[in-house]
C-alpha cells in the first residue's frame, strides 16, 4: 500500500502558520511539524545551482527505492520496516516521527556535501543490487535448465533422473540396448515393428541384428512411453536411420546406464538447488537491509528539496515552517482550496487568482506543480 504524503512549507511567522492550518486543515488531514536543522544554506546563487540538481537526483533515488520495493515483493517480503536506533519501525511511523539522521548526514557540511554524499550511497546500492540480482538470475536459470531436463519430454529429458533399473540394460562387446521414445498412441505399432520393420535379416548371418523379443517398456508418462530394444552394437547407427526415416514421431535416445552418473546428476541438482536457495536468502536479506538505508535517504532528500526551496522562495537566513500533511483523499480539492487560501498573500495576485489558475501556472513550469507555499509529495510504501 503506498500513501502520498504532502511536504508544504510557509514563512513561520512565529506558531501563527502552524496554528493556522490546523485550523484550517486538521480535521481533513493528519499535519505533523517537521524539524529541519539548520542546514549550511550557502548563497542563492548556490541554492539555484543545487536546486537543478535535486530534482534528477530525487527522480533517481525514489527510482532506487521503487527497484528494491519490487524486488522484495517478487520474493513475497512485503515487511516495509526498517531499523532506527536498532528498533524496528514502519516507513509511516518513520516519516511521521522524521528525526535529522545528524550522524550520518553531520550539518556541519555544505548542502552540496550532505546531497553528495547521500546520492553516491544510494546509486552504490542500486549499483550492488543490479549485480546481485544478475548473480541470483544466473543460479536461478541454471537451476531452470536442470529442472527442464528433468522434467521435459522424454525426447529431450535427462534420462538419468528416471530411476532405471540396471538389468535392463546390456552393454557389451557385440550387443547393446537402445531406449527408443515412442508416443503412447504407437504402443502397438512399436511391437509389431521393432523386430522386422527396421534392420534387415543378416544374409551372411542368417538372423536379425535386433533380438527376438528384447524390447521392455521401462518407463512412461502422460504422453510418451520409453522402450528398451536389444540388438548388434556394430548396427545401432543403421537402427536409428531407420528408426527416423520410417518413423520421425519416435526417438532413438543416446543412453548408457551409469549408477556413477545418475548419483553425479543428483548431486549436481541438490548443490544448484542449495545454491539457489542461499543466493535467494542473501538477496532477500540484503535488499531488506538496504532498503531502510535507501528509504532513509528518500526522506531526506525531500527535506533538503524542501529546505532548499524553502530557502529559494522566502530568502535566507531560513524562518520557515515545514510541515509533513496526510490527506484524506477524499478532502484533498477542499485542502488545496485551504492552502490557497491561507498562503495566497505569498504569491502574485495574478498568477494565484484562484486554483484553477494554479493549475494552469503548474502546467507552464515543466509539468511541476507550483503554489503560492513550498510544495512536494512523498509516496510510502508500507505493509
Amino acid at each position: 500500500m503506498t500513501t502520498t504524503f504532502w511536504l508544504v512549507s510557509a514563512p513561520a511567522d512565529g506558531d501563527r502558520m502552524w496554528t493556522a492550518l490546523q485550523d484550517n486543515t486538521g480535521s481533513m488531514s493528519k499535519n505533523y511539524k517537521l524539524a529541519i536543522p539548520k542546514l549550511r544554506a550557502g548563497t542563492l546563487d548556490s541554492l539555484m545551482t543545487l536546486s537543478d540538481d535535486l530534482v534528477k537526483q530525487d527522480q533517481q533515488i525514489e527510482a532506487a527505492l521503487r527497484k528494491l520495493e519490487r524486488q522484495m515483493t517478487e520474493f513475497g517480503e512485503t515487511d516495509f520496516t526498517i531499523q532506527v536506533d536498532r528498533k524496528t519501525v514502519t516507513t509511516q511511523d518513520y516519516v511521521t516521527d522524521f528525526k535529522w539522521a545528524s550522524n550520518k548526514y553531520q550539518e556541519k557540511l555544505t548542502l552540496p556535501e550532505i546531497t553528495l554524499k547521500l546520492f553516491q550511497d544510494v546509486i552504490k546500492t542500486d549499483e550492488d543490487l543490479r549485480s546481485k540480482q544478475a548473480e541470483y538470475n544466473a543460479v536461478k536459470s541454471s537451476l531452470q535448465a536442470q529442472e527442464r531436463k528433468a522434467k521435459g519430454t522424454l525426447s529431450v529429458r535427462s534420462l538419468t533422473t528416471l530411476g532405471l533399473n540396471a538389468a535392463d540394460f546390456i552393454d557389451t562387446e557385440n550387443f547393446v540396448t537402445a531406449v527408443v521414445v515412442v508416443p503412447r498412441s504407437d504402443t502397438k505399432a512399436w511391437l509389431d515393428t521393432y523386430e522386422r520393420g527396421f534392420l534387415g535379416e543378416e544374409k551372411n548371418l542368417g538372423f536379425f541384428p535386433v533380438l527376438l523379443g528384447s524390447s521392455k517398456k521401462v518407463f512412461e508418462d502422460e504422453a510418451e512411453e520409453l522402450w528398451t530394444v536389444t540388438l548388434f552394437k556394430r548396427k545401432l547407427q543403421d537402427f536409428k536411420n531407420a528408426v527416423r526415416e520410417k518413423q520421425p514421431r519416435w526417438t532413438v535416445r543416446e543412453y548408457v546406464f551409469d549408477e556413477q552418473a545418475l548419483h553425479q546428476e543428483k548431486a549436481s541438482m541438490e548443490q544448484i538447488q542449495q545454491h539457489e536457495i542461499k543466493t535467494k536468502k542473501g538477496l532477500i536479506s540484503w535488499s531488506k537491509a538496504m532498503y531502510g538505508e535507501v528509504f532513509r535517504a528518500y526522506v531526506h532528500m525531500k527535506i533538503i528539496r524542501l529546505f532548499v526551496e524553502s530557502s529559494l522562495r522566502f530568502g535566507v537566513p531560513p524562518d520557515f515552517q515545514a510541515v509533513l500533511m496526510k490527506p484524506t483523499q477524499k478532502y484533498e480539492k477542499s485542502i488545496r482550496d485551504a492552502l490557497y487560501n491561507q498562503f495566497r498573500h505569498l504569491g502574485s495576485a495574478n498568477l494565484f487568482a484562484n486554483t484553477e489558475d494554479v493549475a494552469a501556472a503548474a502546467g507552464g513550469l515543466a509539468g511541476q506543480e507550483f503554489y503560492p507555499y513550498v510544495f512536494l509529495t512523498l509516496n510510502v510504501t508500507s505493509s
